[in-house]
């Protein structure tokens, strides 16, 4: 889609060093080629990060990551419309775009659940906006089981007080029972997780799993163990981003009432990209977990229960009892989560040398078409992933 309206100048105003907001900004250049835009960058680092240069400038929009108090005060007094790309407060007045955190605390709850966990935990941060959010997703997701997370909150800690946090930290995941599954509200709280189990002798995953947000490489695969992630799909996010501002922007140039209508759209996330950190089943039972291991090691092709039940001790009936008892889903649902969760992992990373029938095929579906079908029947966010098969993901031959 092209615009035939002269070129809009904005702003991009972001800091250095935050890997969502760099993969973001993919997103967003795919709309500026479209839209003609032209950029104005002054970037800085975080713990730096200041708009005040937005005070004096002039232009026709901006696209901010503004958390701070000053920086959310500036942006209100300016003049130009104006998108933020991190999350505040929904009353704060400036338009917004954002993961919907509820969600990826729910997908958070639906992971660790599908691997038999009963014990779970949160370990958040206090006073955090979208902190909060993924907790309380997280929260009702398992309340709905009849479960209630165990929860650990950290202040906003300094050198000087570092040391105390650590051995509040450690307390706390001593103190959890066996089997539990612990989500983080971000991979850097993920990998602090995995360095104090080091130090305390929990082993990890078979004492305690964990699964972090973001899907940071680097900090994901360079992590001891390596920490199984949720994918925020940050394409999309910049790209939704891109397209509120052009609205603002374009209903400014033309003296239109600026519109009031999806103001803050929140994107789900994509999936979940599993590492060594969660790769275990909290399975009682030895059918159990042999019926899963078969799963996870046929993704690549559809098997009937039958097949997958050959050979076991125990009847059909009573071990589709027990594995409902035991990860509360039926066998079938557990396997077509198993090779959607796959499948997403597959097109988030897809470098695009491969295509998306070739995906399909290699998760067991017989064509692109029943993986798409395959997305739309399931509940949550594999539904929502189907967007990103047929608007995220580049045409491809296939």
């Amino acid at each position: 889609m092209t615009y035939d309206a002269p070129l809009f100048r904005v702003a991009l105003a972001v800091p250095h060093g935050v890997p969502f907001l760099e993969r973001l900004q993919v997103g967003v250049a795919q709309h500026a080629r479209a839209a003609g835009w032209t950029f104005v960058r002054m970037p800085g680092n975080l713990d730096e990060f200041s708009l005040d240069w937005l005070h004096e400038w002039r232009g026709d929009g901006a696209l901010v990551a503004a958390l701070s108090p000053k920086n959310l005060t500036l942006v209100r007094r300016l003049t130009i419309p104006v998108v933020n790309l991190v999350s505040n407060s929904d009353d704060d007045g400036i338009p917004a775009v954002s993961i919907d955190h509820q969600a990826v605390g729910r997908l958070a709850a639906r992971t660790l659940r599908s691997r038999g966990f009963v014990h779970l935990a949160y370990y958040g941060q206090q006073n955090t906006f979208s902190s909060q959010l993924r907790k309380l997703g997280f929260i009702a997701a398992l309340a709905e089981d009849g479960l209630h997370p165990q929860i650990f909150e950290a202040n906003t800690y300094s050198p000087r007080t570092l040391l105390t946090h650590q051995r509040r930290l450690e307390h706390w995941l001593s103190s959890l029972p066996a089997q539990t599954g612990v989500f983080t509200w971000n991979d850097m709280m993920g990998v602090e997780v995995l360095q104090t189990c080091q130090r305390l002798g929990l082993a990890v995953p078979e004492h305690l799993a964990v699964l972090g947000v973001d899907d940071d490489p680097v900090l994901c695969e360079f992590s001891q163990p390596q920490l199984s992630s949720i994918i925020r799909n940050n394409e999309k996010t910049g790209l939704v981003a891109a397209s509120l501002l052009q609205r603002l922007m374009e209903a400014r140039r033309h003296n239109r009432p600026t519109p009031t209508d999806r103001l803050h759209p929140t994107i789900p996330p994509l999936g979940v990209t599993e590492r060594r950190s969660t790769s275990t089943y909290a399975c009682r039972h030895p059918q159990v977990e042999e019926l899963v291991r078969r799963i996870k090691s046929g993704l690549d092709r559809t098997l009937c229960i039958d097949e997958l039940t050959q050979g076991l001790s125990l009847s059909r009936r009573r071990l589709e009892c027990l594995f409902r008892e035991e990860l509360g889903v039926s066998i079938y649902q557990f396997a077509l989560r198993a090779r959607l969760g796959r499948a997403r992992e597959l097109i988030a990373h897809n470098d695009g040398h491969r295509t998306l029938t070739a995906i399909a095929k290699d998760c067991g579906f017989k064509s692109l078409s029943h993986l798409r079908q395959a997305f739309r029947r399931e509940a949550g966010p594999a539904q929502e992933s189907s967007e990103m098969i047929s608007e995220s993901t580049p045409p491809q031959a296939g």
